[in-house]
């Protein structure tokens, strides 16, 4: 979903058995040298999954969502992303990420399931169930080349996330006034935010394990 693709829906569909089942990014418009987003995009009512270890260099993350604003994540299944290279030290893969520069995403009403059929194969496979930020993102893919704030006025809300056994469930990552609420996570690590851009609310969520400020993050009160 590239460049001025805005208001596209993909809903009640099954897409299994890809890197980045669903890749959202700018396109140059060579008319003004800008980088054109999609915009109010709606993934909805899906189910995103591997039967199979994949077998690459490139990041896996089913839906791997790189700048765009009023996007739309909601009612989906989302499963089993990682990687089987690179097995002898720390791989990270995620479940669901925006990041890129956009705002105002709505993760909303998932169920991501860092492990279903595809059990971790060691402690080095790290499986991030939702992230606002993902692992950052280079400047010249962002709007206006700026990629201090990875997303801005995002609401994490009503998921629920399972078997993120060696990492975060919930990661923010340079995400400004991200709102978390009435999220259930189970055999997770927990929720983890990081470095001074980010400011996070948290209302009536359910957790195991933590939540970890690091870096100069800050929770905010509503």
């Amino acid at each position: 979903i590239v460049g001025n693709a805005s208001n596209f829906v993909l809903a009640n569909s099954i897409v299994k058995n890809f890197n980045s089942h669903i890749k959202s990014n700018g396109f140059i418009n060579k008319k003004d040298n800008n980088r054109v987003f999609p915009h109010n995009v709606k993934i909805v009512n899906n189910a995103f999954y591997n039967d199979y270890l994949r077998k690459t260099l490139s990041p896996a993350t089913p839906l791997d969502i790189v700048g765009g604003d009023n996007w739309l994540i909601e009612g989906n299944f989302v499963s089993d992303f990682t990687k089987a290279l690179y097995m002898h030290r720390l791989n990270w893969t995620y479940g669901i990420f925006l990041k890129g520069g956009g705002k105002n995403g709505i993760i909303r009403n998932n169920l991501v399931a860092c492990e279903w059929r595809l059990p971790h194969y060691s402690k080095l496979d790290a499986r991030v169930g939702i992230s606002i930020g993902g692992g950052s993102t280079e400047n010249q893919f962002c709007p206006s080349n700026d990629c201090s704030i990875e997303h801005h006025s995002g609401q994490v809300i009503d998921n629920t996330i399972v078997n993120c056994t060696n990492d975060s469930a919930i990661y923010i990552n340079k995400g400004a006034n991200i709102h978390i609420e009435q999220n259930k996570i189970v055999s997770s690590l927990g929720i983890e935010a990081r470095f001074p851009q980010t400011s996070l609310s948290m209302v009536d969520n359910e957790y195991e394990g933590f939540v970890l400020l690091r870096d100069g993050a800050r929770l905010v009160d509503e």
